[in-house]
């Protein structure tokens, strides 16, 4: 499967236009699982989605509770339920939220993963030892809820989620992001600062698009 590498203002109108093309269910297979995408859900060609599915076996420890916001196809939360006990994959687009389910039944996950509609942590009861999230990254006015996947003005949506995801952790629990060079750095560790929140690099990829994976915990 080839991967869809978005590097620009011209790179977020393909990756819009590619998730908008999809008009019927399509079969992907990401590091050896196959998975459905369903027309209005996001498909986990993208670079970015399965450089962090690649990652989080090494990331995630036995038996940790996760939650996997924005979870799209379900990809992350799949990943995430080697080595989790629970999981919660939340998404607030309805396509979505089909679609990851149709993924869980598929992988024979029911037990594991639960899947429900939310708008960040609008529909979120539980605290956490990982909250994973892979955001949209483009400093675009999303039109609608596919777009609303890429784009993010100013960072709206990051900042809300940092200042929220501090109730939704356990004592010790972090958060997993995969961010990149589209980001404003600039607003993003002025929210970092302003949360008192530490952070560690993880991995990157650099090519004509560089990701890097962070840890991110909030200072007692």
């Amino acid at each position: 499967m080839k991967e869809i590498k978005a590097t620009s203002a011209e790179g977020y109108r393909d990756a819009i236009n590619h998730l908008k093309r999809i008009d019927k269910p399509i079969e992907r297979e990401v590091l050896g699982k196959k998975i459905i995408v369903l027309p209005g859900s996001f498909d986990p060609i993208f670079q970015d989605s399965q450089f962090l599915a690649s990652k989080l076996n090494e990331i995630i420890s036995q038996n940790s509770k996760v939650l996997d916001m924005g979870t799209g196809s379900g990809i992350q939360a799949i990943f995430s339920s080697d080595k989790a006990s629970e999981v919660v994959a939340a998404d607030i687009n309805a396509a979505s939220v089909e679609c990851a389910e149709k993924n869980v039944l598929l992988h024979g996950l029911k037990n594991k993963i639960k899947v429900l509609q939310s708008d960040l942590f609008e529909n979120i009861k539980d605290k956490f030892d990982v909250i994973i999230w892979n955001p949209p990254f483009y400093d675009e006015e999303p039109k609608d809820i596919i777009e609303a996947a890429c784009g993010d003005r100013e960072n709206k949506h990051l900042g809300l989620f940092l200042k929220q995801a501090r109730d939704y952790l356990t004592k010790k629990g972090f958060i997993i992001l995969i961010i990149t060079d589209s980001l404003n750095y600039q607003i993003f560790f002025e929210f970092l600062r302003i949360g008192k929140m530490s952070l560690e690099l993880i991995d990157s990829i650099f090519n004509k698009k560089n990701y890097h994976i962070v840890k991110l915990w909030y200072r007692r």
